[in-house]
């Protein structure tokens, strides 16, 4: 299959096609789900990636199979490009935080839902779309461990890395054990934090730029 991942953008920020992408001052790392999704598909697929940010987004593209994650504030967007490709006969599926905590109300606009972290839950996704026996809402019975997490996609950004302060993006852990009631880190991950496996970190910082930054939830969690 064909697969696009998008990463919505608000209307302010989003770049239409024929736009120039504007020089902003803007640290834009949220790319990291997608590309983790994207090194988390099953062989045999071709991926791309738009993020609205940096990339208008083509509703005519040649795929099978349409990616969206989104916080929140994002949700609209969301909802109006998953009806758009829906309308045009492609499927869809929805992760992030928005879809994590109002699932049922994702799975109106989405042809499936995946709820929590992308781990095994993706790959199964792609996999069931590709016999067509897509489900509609994907859930884990326990959190996976991070050690399935395979280095970032970071070759699929080559032509937009120009515009991010750096696509060089790194997690050593994600959630945070405090239950502050504001947090939607917190409500994510059910108060845990989990970390990879520092051999696998270590590897992958042998492989990335000199400039770099860490993206954990809350990354001295874990003081060793």
């Amino acid at each position: 299959m064909k697969i696009l991942l998008v990463l919505p953008a608000a209307a302010h920020l989003r770049v239409a096609p024929g736009e120039f992408v504007p020089r902003r001052a803007m640290l834009r790392f949220s790319i990291l789900p997608l590309t983790t999704v994207a090194a988390l598909t099953p062989p045999g697929h071709d991926v791309s990636i738009c993020d609205e940010n940096v990339s208008p987004l083509d509703f005519d593209a040649d795929v099978d199979l349409v990616g969206v994650s989104f916080m929140t504030a994002l949700a609209p967007r969301a909802y109006e490009i998953a009806s758009e490709f829906r309308r045009r006969g492609k499927l869809t599926v929805a992760g992030g935080f928005h879809p994590t905590f109002l699932p049922d109300e994702a799975a109106i606009y989405f042809d499936a839902v995946v709820v929590g972290d992308a781990e095994v839950l993706w790959p199964a996704a792609v996999n069931d779309a590709a016999r067509g026996a897509l489900r509609k809402i994907y859930r884990h019975e326990t959190q996976p461990d991070l050690s399935l997490t395979p280095p970032p996609r970071r070759d699929l950004m080559a032509a937009t890395a120009r515009h991010y302060v750096t696509t060089e993006a790194v997690q050593t852990g994600r959630g945070c054990r405090h239950g502050c009631r504001y947090c939607s880190v917190t409500a994510f991950h059910a108060r845990t934090y989990r970390t990879r496996p520092l051999q696998n970190v270590l590897a992958e910082l042998a492989t990335v730029a000199r400039d770099f930054i860490f993206v954990d939830d809350n990354i001295i969690s874990d003081r060793d």
